[in-house]
């Protein structure tokens, strides 16, 4: 017997979707907290409604045969009976558009197929909450108003009524003593009377508001559709209830739950109207915590679990859908039990607030940051686009992501005057790793590379086995190595030289190389890229630049000798600050003339400040130093920006003087940037000669330096210096 009196109480919930499989999800996910109802149609939907318990939720699917759900929900809030049940759309559609749809016809709230049973129990539970709050508000409204109402009328009659007396009684009680505020307007809404709770809602008196007409009432209003929807409402159907946002008299805003009912005399016209309403904000601060608990760590303030797999559920579609790549960075704390064992659990508490900033500090360069279960964090990162076959963007993009986190939260932090060291661990797994991988699945195996790592010693990351995951993890340590070959002394200094026409030597250029102790010599194009994105290229630049000071050093060039050594600077170590002084600085070490030294710099650096570049150039230009244009005609290209510049030398890039045939594209453009350099009094140095027929056609420029294979491949340093002839 107390079992099915219990059962009537549980909220009734209609299930309104035509595909069995998830009115079964649905119905297994709700059958333990609520009572559920379930039909295969809007049109049975309608006819429940109308012959059986009126539901306090219903959960609607969009695209069914027939009437859709759009469609029966636009009903729904068509019916006085039915346009106050709350409902909730299912759908597989996440577009904005769709969702924009269902908010506009009167929808709470989307559920997303396929269903998280979490997320559903949780927002169903939020939303039959808040409902309940505000439906216990208006049955208190409706029933003030009907009071007012029939005492009102009592006293219709002119006949004398003995009883006239207690009825007066009641309404001052009921009008008086109400924690409602009540507002009572004749027909034309001008303000007759208010109570006591309205002046401590509103902050105004009675000598500020009565004989007041609508338009008062109207200024107060934030909702330009007062006039039109409200009015018609009571003139159609004598009535009209919901939500409006207010101001007091002190200017402040607040959300109010308002019913306003006509009152007609015995003619049937409209004598008064009775406006009751309650300021609801705390069913509003309810309504926020509720939902922020469902979906925030209240600790850290970050998504939670349920947040992010719900996004990682969306991600995981568009994955397939455009045919991209994503990954999941999951990290913990290391020791964190032994932080809050020894030092308490409020200083755990920070220790993670403070590590959660620190994450977020990085969020900029992620899709998604959640925390997901004590100590435990997770970064989702945005569907990348991956060219056929080329996974090398994805894969350098990852290990710098990888490499900043370690950076970033591997300084101590201070909690309560304790200097208290962190390390994390990162398990990472990029997605989709199958067709049918689930959110679950993908998050399973980013915690199993996780759980790898730390039974690994002094692993700090771990990719998920995948043939991909094996490339991420080989550049991430490529990039770790790099960090460490300045120091290893693993970098060396390649010189290539450049010849005039009749093959003397007139410089070369400095080329930095790899000597790694295990791979042996890195390619260029491997570490140099990796090498800007982390960083590292103005201390590689600098290093290079001294070795190749050293070299100059050991030539035996007399005073006026024309001799030119290039070292290419990247137009990031050019913008700093302190360049042109670290290159003075470096230039009176190595005792040598500034004459000798020529800096290379890419077309990015016009760019940058004009006024700065030429003021760095030129204060170059006092120390001796030159500047030339590197594979010019490839990048920027500005001609106005040229002329102003004080560089000394334009190089043609390799791609122009690969096919110099006579009329051919490359000819032209090498003719017109050779021509450009001479008008502006530069030299010109042509790149990647490398057979005898590019030479004979090279002589059509006559005043131009070369450089390639066909007079010498890049050489280490002291090899090249030892077989050095003037």
């Amino acid at each position: 017997m107390n079992t099915d009196i219990s059962a009537t109480l549980q909220p009734l919930i209609l299930l309104v979707d035509d595909e069995p499989d998830n009115l079964k999800v649905l119905a297994d996910t709700l059958k333990f907290d609520y009572r559920v109802a379930v039909v295969t149609s809007a049109e049975q939907a309608l006819r429940y409604l109308e012959n059986e318990a009126r539901p306090n939720l219903i959960l609607l699917d969009i695209v069914m045969p027939g009437m859709d759900g759009y469609a029966l929900c636009q009903v729904l809030k068509n019916s006085v009976d039915w346009r106050e049940i709350p409902v909730m759309f299912i759908t597989a559609k996440t577009d904005a558009a769709s969702e924009e749809a269902g908010f506009q016809l009167g929808a709470i709230d989307y559920i997303h197929k396929p269903f998280n049973r979490s997320v559903v129990l949780s927002r169903i539970r939020s939303h039959l909450s808040v409902h309940g709050m505000m439906g216990r508000i208006m049955e208190r409204a409706s029933q003030l108003e009907e009071r007012i109402g029939n005492v009102d009328l009592g006293h219709s009659s002119l006949v004398p009524d003995p009883d006239a007396h207690i009825a007066d009684l009641l309404l001052q009680s009921v009008f008086t003593q109400a924690m409602e505020a009540v507002v009572i307007t004749d027909a034309l809404g001008t303000i007759e009377a208010i109570n006591p709770a309205y002046s401590r809602i509103t902050g105004l008196k009675d000598d500020e508001v009565l004989r007041k007409g609508p338009e008062y009432l109207r200024q107060h209003f934030k909702r330009m559709e007062f006039d039109h929807h409200i009015w018609t409402s009571l003139k159609q159907e004598g009535h009209w209830r919901g939500e409006l946002m207010n101001r007091r008299k002190d200017g402040s805003s607040y959300p109010e739950l308002r019913t306003i009912s006509s009152i007609r005399g015995s003619d049937n016209k409209v004598k008064y109207y009775v406006s009751v309403f309650s300021d609801i904000t705390s069913v509003k601060e309810t309504e926020f915590t509720i939902d922020f608990l469902t979906w925030y760590d209240p600790l850290t303030k970050l998504p939670n679990r349920a947040f992010f797999l719900d996004r990682l559920d969306a991600t995981l579609k568009a994955c397939r859908r455009n045919n991209r790549m994503s990954a999941i960075l999951f990290l913990d704390i290391n020791q964190f039990k032994q932080i809050n064992d020894s030092l308490g659990i409020p200083v755990g508490d920070e220790v993670l607030v403070q590590f959660a900033n620190k994450l977020q500090d990085l969020a900029s360069h992620f899709d998604f940051l959640s925390r997901m279960d004590s100590d435990e964090f997770a970064f989702l990162l945005p569907a990348l686009q991956v060219a056929d076959g080329d996974s090398e963007s994805l894969t350098q993009a990852i290990s710098l992501l990888v490499e900043n986190i370690l950076w970033h939260t591997g300084e101590p932090l201070l909690v309560n005057d304790n200097s208290i060291d962190i390390s994390t661990t990162i398990g990472v797994s990029l997605l989709p790793h199958s067709e049918k991988e689930s959110a679950f699945d993908a998050l399973r195996n980013a915690k199993t590379a996780h759980h790898r790592a730390k039974e690994v010693d002094h692993a700090q990351v771990v990719f998920f086995e995948t043939p991909m995951g094996d490339a991420v993890m080989e550049n991430f340590q490529l990039g770790q190595a790099l960090k460490s070959a300045i120091e290893n002394n693993e970098l060396c200094v390649y010189l290539q030289t450049q010849h005039d026409h009749q093959g003397k030597v007139v410089g070369a250029e400095a080329l930095v190389r790899w000597q790694h102790p295990e791979r042996g010599l890195v390619p260029p194009d491997q570490f140099l890229p990796l090498a800007a994105q982390l960083g590292l290229m103005p201390d590689i630049d600098r290093w290079v630049i001294q070795k190749s000071l050293a070299y100059l050093k050991a030539l035996p060039l007399l005073p006026d000798d024309p001799f030119r050594l290039a070292v290419n600077v990247t137009s990031d170590h050019f913008a700093r600050p302190d360049f042109v002084t670290f290159i003075s600085n470096a230039i009176d070490e190595a005792n040598i003339p500034g004459q000798h030294l020529v800096i290379e710099m890419t077309e990015s650096v016009m760019i940058q400040d004009k006024d700065e570049v030429i003021n760095k150039i030129l204060r170059l230009n006092g120390l001796g130093v030159e500047v030339s244009i590197d594979d010019f005609g490839t990048g920027y290209s500005s001609l106005s920006y040229l002329q102003t510049l004080p560089i000394s030398e334009l190089k043609i890039d390799r791609s122009f003087s690969a096919d110099i045939t006579p009329g051919s594209a490359g000819a032209i453009i090498v003719d017109l940037i050779y021509l450009l350099a001479k008008k502006l009094g530069l030299r010109t140095v042509i790149e990647g000669v490398e057979n005898e027929a590019q030479l004979k056609l090279l002589a059509h420029y006559p005043e131009a330096n070369l450089q390639g294979y066909y007079f010498s491949r890049p050489t280490p340093g002291d090899e090249w210096l030892a077989n050095y002839q003037h």
